[in-house]
């Protein structure tokens, strides 16, 4: 941080000696974006497009800047820009694609993503994208086939194969949903979703309780413990007919949630069974 504030402070003092320095306000606003700094950024860059309104470099550094500041609609402004000067850009075309998806306009998205993959199918992560917009449609089946085109194209996207089990399970495909997610596991070890996404599937698969058991514990070490894992945990550990080890965990989770449905039905269960 210290480096990037006094690397920010030389092109200050270039600015001030020389006002049309294209390069020291794309260089600074390029800094300000590491910073998270998103509104000096942006000012940055709109100085550059000022003093060049065609200027690719300004336009899309904005537009990813746009989008981190989650002004997205703006980011698609300039997404179009480019565009306009340059229709066979692959990475605006897909970076504005991904604006859509946080749109939720994922018809518009998924327009883009076949547009990048009808001119090179080998994109970085394009598969990926569009299957995250068709599972976002509930379109499960052909958001299986784009993941599975991701892990073609690169068999170590674990992020694919969590997505892919995703819909699997979606599918009520259990055993091949749990293949995925313990191949994401082997790919990622450090990832708690994934060891909750397998610990909710062989919680429904009522299969290997006492892994499933472990997976939400290792979730839970690797992550923040939050009501949505110990109501798991509380459920998983009423299948193992411990249930004052779950009695625990519901009322920790009703005291952030009082109004939690699932856990007061949970708990009443508990009760009664104890």
């Amino acid at each position: 941080m210290k480096k990037y504030n006094e690397a920010i402070d030389d092109y200050t003092k270039e600015i001030q000696q020389h006002s049309s320095n294209r390069n020291a306000y794309l260089n600074r606003g390029t800094l300000y974006t590491k910073q998270n700094d998103y509104e000096k950024a942006i000012a940055d860059y709109s100085k550059v497009l000022e003093l060049s309104p065609n200027d690719v470099d300004a336009l899309y550094n904005r537009a990813i800047t746009k989008r981190n500041n989650k002004d997205y609609k703006g980011a698609i402004e300039d997404y179009d820009k480019i565009l306009g000067l340059f229709p066979d850009n692959l990475e605006a075309m897909n970076n504005r694609g991904v604006t859509k998806y946080y749109l939720k306009n994922y018809t518009d998205a998924i327009k883009d993503y076949s547009a990048v993959i009808e001119k090179d199918n080998t994109f970085n992560k394009v598969y990926y994208n569009r299957g995250l917009a068709l599972l976002a449609m509930q379109k499960n089946e052909d958001a299986v086939l784009d993941f599975t085109r991701e892990i073609q194209n690169n068999p170590k996207s674990f992020e694919s194969y969590y997505e892919r089990a995703i819909a699997n399970k979606n599918l009520n495909h259990f055993s091949t949903a749990l293949e995925d997610i313990t191949s994401a596991i082997e790919l990622n070890s450090q990832n708690a979703d994934c060891y909750k996404q397998r610990a909710i599937l062989l919680c429904q698969m009522e299969k290997d309780l006492n892994n499933a058991l472990a997976d939400i514990n290792k979730s839970m070490e690797l992550d923040k413990i939050d009501t949505e894992k110990l109501l798991i945990r509380a459920i998983i550990l009423c299948k193992l007919e411990n249930y004052n080890k779950a009695l625990e965990d519901l009322n920790k989770v009703l005291a952030k949630e009082p109004k939690n449905v699932e856990a007061k039905q949970l708990k009443t269960f508990a009760l009664q069974r104890k």
